[in-house]
């Protein structure tokens, strides 16, 4: 496990699971008294019941305590995770991506290295790469092995054209963590209606239960596929997946994609298999842009500055020219001369953090606009302006 402290809280990281959790009030009271050769207590028993967590964790825990980070308003003091496009080829025409297709390009490794060391000396706890199809980059053993030898998480999200076991081998042994697999649906009729490469998809995910314990399936969630989510969730269960990802839709660039958005009967079948598949050994997780999703499920035990929209909050992006993005759906880029600025001085960062004061209606007299603030890309696209609330949200309560 990796971890972080600011003042009286402990992040920390687990990479088998791919689990953030922060640790403060009485639990981080009974992490100190663990520390400080106390017995056992509750705090202590859940984290090494479901985080196996050891002596040597507690060893790194007391170095996390002797470099406490400032902290920084609605935001880690530090990214969580930094998702690196590390390139913009893909050999698939997806009908749901939101790239541009006429622009091929590749991180240059030399700008790499630097953001992997940084990431590594702030303390960034996983570093996402993707693209693109980041199984096209040409250096991309070198960064997996660059990243893990500083002790960061690391992942890749592929389509799974191009990935067999020889490849999936040298992964495994450059030092991967995590890999998800795109896949829009349990069978090929499905899949076609937004993404390009199914059998791609099915190849590689059969690959992995016999190599690697880590990994799940990314689905973009849409009307074509709504009523076929079940199968792929009983699909993941039977390979032992990790995780299923559900991620929520952002308006491509190609026309007529509005047609297959979700309405308030699709929420709420996802909000059903949410309680009846999650669970300690299954995770489904819940793309932070579904905030309105999210603080319908938990209601109102959520810390604020933790949920939602974490685009520039938890997480921030770098593009494959090695410009900062508070978000990889969000067009805008800065260049900065490092990711410790960007994070704390970047007009981006700013202009998101300020969601919950600048916000439009709906949202703004919604009871839940400090646990969502609606998705930014979502409402750029779809209302032309950056604060514009959520006009066609089904998951809310107002503030009457």
């Amino acid at each position: 496990m990796l971890f972080r402290a600011t003042s009286e809280t402990i992040l920390f990281f687990d990479k088998n699971s791919g689990d953030t959790g922060i640790i403060s009030g009485a639990d981080y009271s009974n992490l100190l008294n663990w520390i400080g050769g106390g017995q056992l207590n509750p705090t202590i028993i859940y984290l090494t019941s479901k985080y196996k967590l050891n002596e040597t964790d507690k060893d790194n825990i007391v170095l996390a305590l002797q470099n406490i980070h400032e902290p920084i308003p609605k935001a880690f003091a530090v990214p969580e995770s930094l998702h690196i496009e590390l390139t913009s080829r893909c050999k698939l025409n997806c009908k749901q991506c939101y790239k541009d297709r006429s622009i091929e390009k590749d991180i240059e490794y030399a700008r790499l290295e630097i953001l992997i060391e940084e990431a590594a000396s702030i303390g960034v706890f996983q570093i996402a790469f993707g693209g693109g199809e980041p199984l096209l980059y040409p250096h991309l053993l070198k960064a997996i092995k660059k990243a893990s030898g500083y002790g960061v998480g690391v992942s890749i999200t592929t389509s799974g054209l191009g990935l067999n076991e020889q490849l999936l081998d040298c992964l495994l042994q450059a030092g991967l963590d995590h890999i998800q697999i795109s896949l829009n649906g349990s069978s090929e009729e499905i899949n076609s209606k937004t993404r390009d490469g199914f059998q791609s998809a099915m190849s590689a995910l059969k690959l992995l239960p016999g190599k690697h314990k880590n990994f799940g399936i990314n689905t973009v969630l849409s009307k074509t596929n709504i009523a076929d989510i079940e199968n792929i969730i009983n699909y993941a269960l039977r390979l032992k997946a990790r995780n299923i990802n559900l991620l929520r839709y952002k308006p491509a660039m190609k026309n007529g994609m509005e047609r297959i958005e979700l309405d308030n009967s699709d929420y709420d079948l996802i909000f059903g298999l949410f309680k009846k598949y999650n669970n300690k050994n299954f995770s489904i997780k819940v793309d932070s842009a579904f905030g309105n999703l999210i603080a319908h499920i938990y209601k109102d035990n959520l810390d604020s500055n933790y949920t939602g929209c974490t685009a520039g909050r938890r997480f921030m992006a770098v593009d494959s020219d090695g410009s900062f993005k508070v978000c990889s759906h969000l067009k805008q880029t800065e260049s900065l001369k490092s990711i410790l600025d960007f994070w704390q001085n970047g007009k981006l960062v700013k202009q998101i953090r300020e969601t919950e004061s600048q916000i439009n209606e709906p949202c703004q007299s919604c009871n839940y606009i400090n646990n969502c603030r609606g998705c930014r890309a979502i409402c750029e696209n779809k209302y032309g302006n950056f604060y514009d609330g959520e006009k066609d949200c089904f998951v809310f309560r107002r503030t009457k």
